[in-house]
């Protein structure tokens, strides 16, 4: 199971500030956080929603710098802004291995995003949802992801290198978004050979009380669906313990060892 940590994006007030007013510490602090938590990829995401794109990119560019410092993983670098993505690749130079995180169904990002893919071959994630916004049903969801796989093979690119993301919607807006998304995810896995599947996990939860034990139980279901990686917070004990269970439950921990090692450890419980 492939975790990226999500913790650094600036989405979040306190991350948000400490992007603005360049508080190295308490970035390199998230990031070795997540490193030591078992994260393999660390997303980075400076969008703080205001200021010019030329910010973003300085931005990125000295969060990237600091990454590489803190942490021995591969990156994640988390744009819409393909000129961001863009300046991100090049700044990076081959310095550590990264992926990109996303391109969509929309043909303003297929222009923009796959020639960088064509260029630097990053592993990708992808959104199921295009110019008419998030499908509700499976079949929508489905139908975006056939034509962004129709592309990858256009242009000769690794089917290894996708991570399909069929998304998750809040379950307090259709109580059934669960159900889609991993229906989604065994549909990919059946339909598209070599192809991964990534979910932003606590989307599932928003908004209901108690959001730890729903992503805790929702990362366990979709990993018994065929989930591949998940963009999660690795430091929070809660989905540590559903990624051990998850694995030993979904056939992919040999004997259960690594759950009885790890909870002889003490780390489960």
């Amino acid at each position: 199971m492939i975790v990226v940590g999500e913790r650094v994006n600036a989405t979040g007030k306190k991350v948000k500030k400490a992007i603005e007013s360049k508080d190295a510490g308490f970035l390199s602090g998230l990031i070795k956080a997540q490193d030591e938590a078992g994260a393999d990829y660390i997303d980075l995401n400076v969008g703080t929603g205001g200021g010019s794109g030329e910010a973003e990119i300085g931005n990125m560019r000295w969060l990237i710098d600091l990454a590489l410092e803190a942490t021995g993983k591969d990156l994640c670098i988390d744009s819409a802004d393909p000129e961001v993505i863009r300046a991100a690749a090049g700044h990076l130079g081959g310095r550590r291995g990264w992926m990109l995180n996303s391109i969509n169904g929309k043909q303003e990002s297929l222009e923009a995003m796959l020639p960088v893919i064509e260029e630097y071959r990053p592993p990708f994630v992808a959104l199921a949802m295009d110019d008419n916004g998030i499908a509700k049903d499976v079949g929508g969801r489905m139908s975006v992801c056939e034509k962004l796989f129709a592309e990858v093979q256009r242009r000769d690119i690794d089917p290894g290198l996708v991570y399909f993301d069929p998304l998750v919607l809040p379950l307090v807006t259709d109580v059934t978004q669960a159900q889609v998304t991993c229906e989604g995810i065994r549909q990919i896995r059946e339909s598209f050979p070599g192809a991964k599947t990534i979910v932003g996990l606590s989307n599932i939860s928003h908004s209901l009380p108690g959001r730890e034990l729903v992503n805790r139980g929702f990362l366990i279901t979709a990993m018994m669906n065929g989930l591949d990686a998940a963009i999660i917070d690795p430091t929070r004990q809660q989905m540590r313990e559903a990624l051990a269970v998850g694995a030993a439950l979904s056939g992919r921990d040999r004997h259960c060892r690594r759950y009885t090692r790890a909870y002889r450890k003490g780390q489960l419980g």
